[in-house]
Order: structure tokens, then sequence, then C-alpha cells
């Protein structure tokens, strides 16, 4: 649980250092839930635009979450 615990921590700080409004976009559709297309709305991006930025942010995480070869729990 602690190594879960602190891949969790790390995730949430990579979150973070994502330029707006990918951040933004990615808290609120993924930590909190709410629909693409409302948070698109409210971030003037048209739906297409961030769901092609929620890939892009997640190719990003990956790359900086395994940088030196690390991977989460689980995965190989």
């Amino acid at each position: 649980q602690a190594e879960t615990r602190e891949w969790a921590a790390r995730l949430w700080q990579a979150v973070q250092s994502l330029e707006e409004p990918d951040r933004t976009l990615f808290v609120r559709y993924y930590y909190e839930g709410e629909k693409l297309k409302d948070v698109a709305k409210e971030l003037n991006l048209h739906p297409a635009t961030a769901r092609t930025r929620l890939h892009r942010g997640r190719k990003v995480l990956k790359q900086r979450l395994t940088e030196g070869g690390e991977q989460p729990c689980g995965e190989t």
C-alpha cells in the first residue's frame, strides 16, 4: 500500500506540473469525474481538442512517471 500511495502522490505531482488548460482538464475529468463536453465548454475548447489534449497529456505523464525505468505496480 505504501508503494501505491507513493505512485498516487507522484501522479498527482505530475498532473500538477502540467500547463493550463491541461491541468484543469485532467483534474476535472479524471479526478472530479466531470463530463468531457462540460469541462471542454467551460475551458472554451472543442470536445475533440479536449480529447486530443488528454491523449497527449497521458503520454507526457507516462513519460515523466517512467523516467529511470520505474513503472507503477502491476505494469511491465
